[in-house]
């Protein structure tokens, strides 16, 4: 795996964090990621729901109905607070 300066797209996801840090390819997720979030699987987990739940969204407004990409983020929200307590 390469390092280069960029975006970790974990930090982006979870927390809007779009600072610049080193950050390696993950292969699995397709994504660049930093250190600290590489063992994180928690973190990991929640940016691949938030991901799936923006592209959800994505596609449901251009078939007009965008209830069900609604319904992702919301769930998302709640697995995040019932985890964290």
């Amino acid at each position: 795996m390469k390092n280069r300066l960029g975006i970790c797209r974990v930090c982006y996801l979870v927390e809007n964090d779009a600072g610049l840090k080193s950050v390696e390819f993950c292969k699995t997720c397709n994504a660049w990621i930093c250190k600290p979030c590489e063992p994180n699987l928690y973190r990991r987990g929640l940016a691949a729901t938030v991901e799936r739940g923006l592209e959800m969204i994505t596609l449901r407004k251009k078939k007009e109905n965008k209830w069900v990409g609604i319904a992702i983020i919301v769930i998302s929200a709640l697995s995040l607070f019932i985890l964290s307590h």
